[in-house]
């Protein structure tokens, strides 16, 4: 039975519709029928927009590396440097504006570090969305690798940072894994990096368990002696997200580092 219209609440299939905020008893609405449903929060996974990576010839002299973005980074992107270098490479500092995510880490002769940032009005307008790397050594032997996103992404306070996992206790000579992480909130965006290198040239991308491919690139080119991988995974629910392995077509024993970097949605 269909209840009679009230001043204010309209009666629909025997409930009543109130606006948003509208008092039941002011309506008069019957006590027995107030029903109150609260909104869910929506959440929208930060997404994956593009990359851009700089390497170091066999020429270069410089300490410098700088990476440009595309018009698809925006103020409030999420933006992520990965940083690797040889042994020489040290010194590196934070680029401006940037979260230490990973420091500089040495293993065998490979060095990486990751830095994270919320993109602001500088980074665009000012800096014409460009991002510069500086460090102690010639960037011959250097890759500066930047990727952003969407703007759904909280402050990098709130990132989860995973274990670094190096390939001397990984258990294999051509394996690098990224340890998992738990995350707390669904649809948080899972990226998996990973920085190798060897002494001989890669002529493909690792093959990846665990996670999907997005980027891959590296230094010497054409040589590809060291590169840096990076996959995703898309984490619809919360919880563990299983371990990320990256096997690659040559050996070394110790030059291998990886890493899982989580990055929770705000809610709308």
């Amino acid at each position: 039975m269909t209840a009679p219209d009230k001043a204010g609440a309209r009666a629909v299939l025997g409930f009543y519709e109130l606006a948003n905020g509208a008092d039941p008893k002011a309506a008069g609405v019957p006590a027995q029928s107030w029903v109150f449903f609260r909104p869910v929060p929506s959440v929208v996974e930060p997404t994956r927009a593009g990359s851009n990576y700089v390497n170091g010839f066999p020429a270069d002299t410089t300490s410098v590396q700088t990476a440009t973005a595309d018009t698809t980074m925006v103020v409030g992107s999420w933006a992520i440097i990965m940083f690797t270098g040889n042994e020489g490479a040290v010194g590196a500092a934070t680029p401006a504006g940037f979260t230490v995510l990973m420091p500089l880490t040495l293993v065998g002769t490979l060095h990486m570090a990751v830095y994270g940032k919320i993109v602001d009005a500088t980074d665009v307008n000012t800096n014409a969305r460009k991002f510069t790397m500086s460090f102690t050594g010639s960037s011959q032997n250097c890759t500066t690798m930047l990727l952003w996103g969407g703007t759904s992404a909280q402050p990098v306070a709130n990132w989860l940072i995973g274990t670094v996992e190096n390939r001397a206790t990984a258990g294999g000579t051509n394996v690098n894994i990224a340890p998992s992480i738990t995350t707390t909130v669904a649809s948080t965006l899972v990226l998996a990096l990973s920085g190798e290198r060897t002494s001989a040239a890669d002529t493909a991308a690792p093959a990846v368990t665990g996670g999907n491919l997005w980027v891959w690139g590296g230094e010497l080119q054409p040589q590809q002696l060291q590169t840096s991988t990076v996959a995703y995974i898309d984490k619809a629910t919360a919880g563990a997200t299983g371990n990320v392995t990256f096997t690659y077509q040559n050996p070394h024993t110790t030059n291998g580092l990886a890493l899982q970097v989580g990055i929770p949605p705000v809610a709308s």
